[in-house]
């Protein structure tokens, strides 16, 4: 029969759609601090630090997760690529993984690009008398004129 060879035909072409590398409920985030790192090893020791609604990940606060990092794992610094060297102890860390039977793979590893400190100075506020060279009122002393200009005769 024509008409089934055309239908099985059309069925068999269609494209399957690829299996995700990590299904959602093998997938966890932690959110935390980077405890420690050994570079060499390819290991990070995330503490998780109070709760969020959208972490899944079975270390409750104050415990430690250990994911291992591999060249499938993204590192970001803000928003921009990093590299392993550019993580430290002590940064505020979200980091996706899956748990495989050799322990935690870390999918990705997004660690915040902040300054923690003295917040920059703001510009100042030079007159632009003094950008021009002429020497500020000495304190106390009365505002002179500026003479001189192209409207004094």
């Amino acid at each position: 029969m024509p008409g089934k060879t055309t239908t099985s035909a059309t069925i068999a072409a269609r494209p399957t759609a690829a299996k995700p590398a990590a299904t959602a409920a093998s997938t966890r985030t932690i959110v935390g601090e980077i405890v420690s790192i050994d570079a060499v090893k390819g290991l990070v020791v995330v503490g998780r630090h109070g709760t969020a609604a959208h972490e899944s990940t079975p270390a409750k606060p104050g415990e430690s997760v250990t994911v291992t990092l591999d060249g499938g794992t993204q590192i970001l610094k803000g928003k921009r690529p990093a590299s392993v060297a550019e993580l430290k102890a002590k940064d505020h860390a979200v980091v996706r993984y899956q748990l495989t039977p050799k322990g935690a793979r870390a999918l990705s590893v997004r660690v915040a690009d902040l300054v923690v400190g003295t917040p920059a100075p703001l510009p100042s506020a030079v007159p632009a008398a003094a950008a021009a060279g002429v020497p500020a009122p000495a304190a106390g002393s009365p505002p002179t004129a500026v003479t001189g200009g192209a409207g004094d005769k």
